[in-house]
């Protein structure tokens, strides 16, 4: 990193640490890494990844509001994003030929399922019932996050790389930037709660471009059919 990209980061992320009592930081660290990103990758950058990060820009921008009538658009953005994540991996486990895991990675898969799945069950239904008017979104949203940490885990059992390890930790990020997210707005105001869902999103920010950076040679979604 050289010294510009460097200071553009150290400066969003003295903002993060000024700021940290809200979500306004963002839409500003977002467009960091959106710039580090283009500037690390050089001519190899992917405009599929630059397009997830400037989702992320509009969930940033979106989160700014912190009103529920706003959070059905925060989580169909973030939906999104998911979803485009889900398709790389599907298709990079395609793209491997996979055959039958053996007792050990079979065991392995089934418990990050079940993990994944005890998170998800116990920040959705613990705080959540049907009356909640998001009930359907907050489900939707669960299910696609919750396949999506699967589907890494898998892939990572196939593929043990750098590359999936960062994306491995994005994605446990994800669960635990939105659980806290959830229990903080929905269940118990307490603003260590509130700090620990801003820095899953931060740690999630740094994960993923790092798994952008390594996969750059294969361009964008092309690079995985």
């Amino acid at each position: 990193m050289d010294l510009s990209s460097r200071g553009i980061c150290v400066s969003n992320f003295g903002h993060v640490a000024l700021g940290f009592s809200g979500f306004d930081f963002q839409a500003h660290y977002c467009s960091a890494v959106m710039f580090y990103y283009w500037q690390e990758s050089g001519r190899k950058f992917s405009w599929f990844y630059l397009f997830l990060l400037f989702l992320y820009f509009i969930s940033g921008m979106l989160n700014l509001f912190e009103d529920v009538e706003v959070l059905q658009y925060v989580m169909l953005v973030n939906m999104g994003i998911y979803f485009l994540l889900l398709l790389l991996v599907l298709l990079n486990i395609r793209r491997l030929k996979v055959q039958f895991l053996d007792r050990f990675n079979l065991f392995y898969v089934l418990l990050s399922a079940v993990f994944v799945g005890t998170l998800a069950y116990l920040s959705v239904f613990w705080v959540f019932n049907e009356s909640f008017k998001l009930y359907s979104y907050i489900i939707s949203y669960a299910i696609v996050l919750g396949v999506l940490g699967i589907g890494v885990s898998i892939l990572y059992v196939y593929q043990p790389e750098k590359a999936n390890v960062y994306l491995m930790y994005t994605v446990f990020c994800y669960l635990i930037c939105d659980i806290f997210y959830i229990i903080y707005y929905y269940a118990y105001d307490f603003i260590f709660f509130r700090l620990l869902s801003i820095l899953g999103s931060v740690v999630s920010y740094y994960c993923l471009v790092n798994f952008f950076l390594r996969t750059n040679e294969n361009i964008g979604i092309q690079g995985y059919l």
